[in-house]
């Protein structure tokens, strides 16, 4: 925690095929189990994740038990993160492995949303996502680029987990007015490589909404995607059918 990265470059991680976790066979370039840090101007290439931010509840050591009930990584926010870039990765730009729902208190789930904006993340050439989550709480890209970004969608989160921290428990996400996904540029094919990707459809989508309703998305720009969707729905991704999902 309280750490600064900043201009940093990280070259092809080396997948470890016989590690125990599965970021180690799924190499971020940059990888922590603390958000609260500060990432600035650092640069991913090729190798399979970008960051791979992996949040325990708690830390996890036998040694580390006296701090069960004060550090909690899952619901901690991020100190800033702006202006990084993935280029040409196999994987996914920003993967968070598997939940992040910050909250005031960290270790309180009922304190209240902390929203967290995640500023100027560029992807060229990513082969699966630009961000993915699979429970997320009130995370916003804003001023994002996704340049010709092949396999996955550009952003995928399956579902809102918000703690019910505002809502009394009643609703699964809170409204906070915050677009998810804002000022950003989405380019499915650039001009001058039109020639080189024949094929009207190459991936499956540009934006998969969650499975919850309060997703917004508001001034991006999505270009030269032909037949690929924009926007898609993924009523029973990791779990039953859900049929909530909305956005605006």
């Amino acid at each position: 925690r309280f750490n600064v990265l900043e201009g940093n470059l990280a070259v092809g991680a080396i997948p470890l095929l016989s590690g125990m976790l599965e970021s180690d066979q799924e190499p971020g370039g940059f990888w922590t189990a603390a958000m609260n840090n500060v990432w600035r101007d650092n640069t991913a290439v090729t190798g399979s994740e970008g960051w791979y931010f992996q949040l325990p509840k708690h830390p996890i050591s036998m040694s580390m038990d006296v701090y069960k009930d004060s550090i909690c990584p899952v619901g901690d926010r991020i100190g800033e993160i702006s202006r990084n870039r993935c280029h040409h990765t196999t994987g996914t730009c920003i993967r968070v492995y598997l939940t992040w729902v910050p909250t005031k208190d960290p270790c309180n789930t009922l304190s209240g949303e902390n929203p967290q904006i995640l500023f100027n993340t560029t992807c060229w050439g990513v082969g699966n996502n630009c961000f993915n989550a699979m429970k997320m709480g009130s995370i916003h890209m804003h001023h994002m680029t996704a340049i010709e970004g092949m396999g996955g969608p550009d952003w995928t989160a399956i579902k809102f987990h918000r703690g019910d921290s505002m809502s009394g428990a009643k609703w699964t996400t809170d409204y906070m007015g915050i677009p998810h996904i804002k000022d950003s540029v989405f380019v499915g094919i650039l001009p001058q490589n039109e020639a080189a990707f024949p094929d009207l459809k190459w991936k499956s989508l540009s934006v998969e909404m969650p499975q919850d309703e309060q997703f917004i998305v508001r001034d991006s720009v999505w270009i030269n995607y032909r037949k690929v969707p924009i926007f898609m729905d993924c009523a029973a991704c990791w779990s039953p059918a859900k049929w909530r999902g909305g956005a605006f």
